[in-house]
């Protein structure tokens, strides 16, 4: 199975986080997500999600 992309709108309430927050969020040095940019929109991949609610990866302070 291919890894989902989902866009920032998609993302956001999985963080339960704004859209804007999550902008934000994606864009700190530290973030531990798996971003992929393709001109300029911004995607992250579900298993990095996944990854962060299940606590396999450490938030970003």
């Amino acid at each position: 199975m291919a890894n989902r992309i989902n866009t920032i709108a998609e993302t956001a309430p999985q963080l339960r986080k704004t859209t804007a927050a999550t902008r934000w969020y994606l864009r700190q040095p530290n973030c531990p997500l798996k971003t992929v940019r393709m001109g300029s929109r911004i995607y992250v991949t579900q298993d990095s999600i996944d990854a962060l609610l299940s606590g396999d990866l450490a938030e970003a302070s």
